[in-house]
């Protein structure tokens, strides 16, 4: 996995934005098969203390991204700094963005 810093167990990509759209588009590119992607926000960090399900979702993740300028501030404090929030919002805007230019097909 990449580059990662740990915070409340768990390990939150230190991609930027246009980072994660060019590893996602790559991997759409070269690979089958499904990609487990998690935009973590702090509700979401503090939920997994004590949800196993919730443990469990995370654990088996592909990539997790940084979903809160609260996750930057605590990857800032663990010296480990993430460059940028990377919201799901903006992720799937910049998603289908490339994706038109590719010719993808999205279901939702």
């Amino acid at each position: 996995m990449q580059d990662t810093v740990n915070i409340l167990g768990i390990p939150f990509s230190r991609l930027t934005l246009e980072e994660t759209v060019q590893l996602l588009a790559d991997r759409m590119h070269s690979e089958t098969g499904l990609f487990h992607l998690i935009t973590a926000n702090p509700e979401i960090a503090i939920t997994h203390q004590n949800d196993k399900l919730l443990q469990t979702i995370v654990k088996e993740a592909d990539l997790i991204t940084p979903d809160g300028i609260e996750i930057v501030i605590a990857s800032k404090r663990k010296g480990t700094p993430v460059p940028e929030r990377v919201t799901g919002y903006d992720l799937l805007l910049r998603l289908l963005d490339k994706g038109n230019s590719f010719g993808w097909s999205f279901f939702f």
